[in-house]
């Protein structure tokens, strides 16, 4: 039998298609590697989520830890505001304080009085006009030294005439009066006149 002869190149044509494809077991390994790398990579992705989920419980609890350590400083701050304000007195040594101050002084006041009354001389004229009985009623101000020193009229009971009124107002301005008395001190004052007229008598 003639025995073919065979060279190097020819045994890899030969056996070059069937490496190309890679046989059941090594396509086993392999879907066994890619399976682990798979597993790997959801290993450390399940490792972040983990590592997130810790970062985020670690800033609650620094946001807790902080807000506790502000609640306490604004009540060390009120505690200091506090301690800061005077004690409040006890009701019963207000009390007893305002017992014990002193009522002010006050200087007694008398009032003016007359010293010399000037009587009504109406001219024949003016008593005419008194039909009825009359009164003038006028305010003066006394001052210091006892004299009159300004008349306002108060008004009239009765039909009274405007001369009748100012012979009123020059009569009063004669009078003359002990001053009023604050104390030992002399002050000025209002005192209050009536005069009263009839038809019969013109005057009193």
């Amino acid at each position: 039998m003639e025995a073919k002869e065979t060279n190097g190149d020819d045994a890899q044509q030969t056996m070059g298609p069937d490496r190309l494809l890679p046989t059941p077991r090594e396509r086993l390994h392999q879907n066994i590697e890619r399976l682990q790398a798979l597993n790997n990579q959801l290993f450390w992705d399940q490792l972040k989520q983990a590592e997130l989920l810790t970062v985020i419980e670690l800033v609650g609890f620094k946001i807790q830890h902080l807000a506790r350590q502000i609640q306490e400083g604004e009540d060390l701050g009120e505690a200091q505001v506090h301690a800061c304000l005077p004690p409040p007195e006890p009701q019963q040594d207000r009390r007893i304080s305002r017992e014990l101050q002193p009522l002010p002084v006050t200087r007694a006041f008398v009032a003016a009085r007359p010293i010399h009354e000037s009587r009504p001389n109406l001219p024949l004229a003016i008593r005419a006009t008194v039909i009825s009985e009359v009164e003038v009623r006028i305010k003066v101000l006394v001052d210091e030294s006892g004299r009159v020193v300004r008349i306002e009229p108060l008004g009239t009971t009765g039909p009274a005439s405007d001369s009748l009124v100012s012979a009123t107002e020059e009569v009063a301005r004669q009078w003359r009066f002990a001053p009023a008395m604050r104390g030992n001190q002399p002050v000025e004052s209002e005192v209050a006149l009536t005069f009263r007229y009839t038809p019969k008598t013109g005057g009193n």
